[in-house]
């Protein structure tokens, strides 16, 4: 079988073209914080500057880590998924504002929640919208200041088992199931001050 040279350029310049596109459409956002005149950590192509998590080389906690570093005492940097341009805010002012005073504006999360998969994920964490706005609208009343400064000491005597629990088996140099306590501590702590239920903790 015989391909004509003309054939040949073409299908190459084809291929070259396809690739070309493909490669803008990989870089086209990586100057996005460059124009806005925001320090960023230069990406890569495909991973953006999560490369060492995509291949499980490094816990997510570290690569974030140090892209925090990176912008050495910086109020804010920029930094990629992918191609998508995401910003990391690193003054503790600026993140108490965007919490508190202008949460209205920031109120999503980048979580992915399938209500109808996991029912349990219709969380305010993870709802966004109308929709959260609703259900934090319901749960507002129940966190006020004072009805939180009455949980307190229901919170310390939790916290107070839990401490006994890991000190009987620091004693009896027994491993200690994190996961177990980590459970039994939760539901003590939602018992306690939700129905006034006081449980103890069984590291066994």
């Amino acid at each position: 079988m015989f391909i004509s040279e003309s054939i040949l350029v073409d299908t190459l310049l084809g291929i070259a073209t396809l690739l070309g596109l493909l490669y803008f459409y990989l870089t086209s956002t990586f100057n996005y914080w460059k124009k806005k005149g925001v320090p960023y950590v230069k990406p890569t192509i495909i991973f953006g500057n999560l490369k060492e998590q995509f291949f499980l080389q490094r816990h997510l906690f570290y690569v974030i880590q140090d892209i925090y570093n990176n912008f050495n005492g910086a109020r804010f940097g920029g930094y990629f998924e992918s191609r998508t341009p995401v910003l990391m805010i690193c003054d503790p002012a600026l993140v108490e504002r965007i919490l508190i005073k202008d949460f209205l504006y920031f109120q999503n999360r980048d979580f992915a929640v399938d209500v109808k998969q996991d029912p349990l994920s219709e969380t305010l964490f993870g709802l966004k919208g109308r929709t959260w706005r609703n259900l934090r609208n319901k749960l507002t009343p129940t966190f006020t200041t004072g009805k939180l400064r009455g949980m307190v000491e229901q919170i310390c005597n939790s916290g107070d088992d839990l401490m006994n629990e890991i000190e009987k088996s620091t004693e009896q140099k027994k491993p200690v199931d994190a996961k177990k306590l980590g459970i039994g501590f939760t539901i003590d702590v939602i018992a306690s001050c939700a129905f006034g239920l006081q449980f103890k903790l069984d590291h066994t």
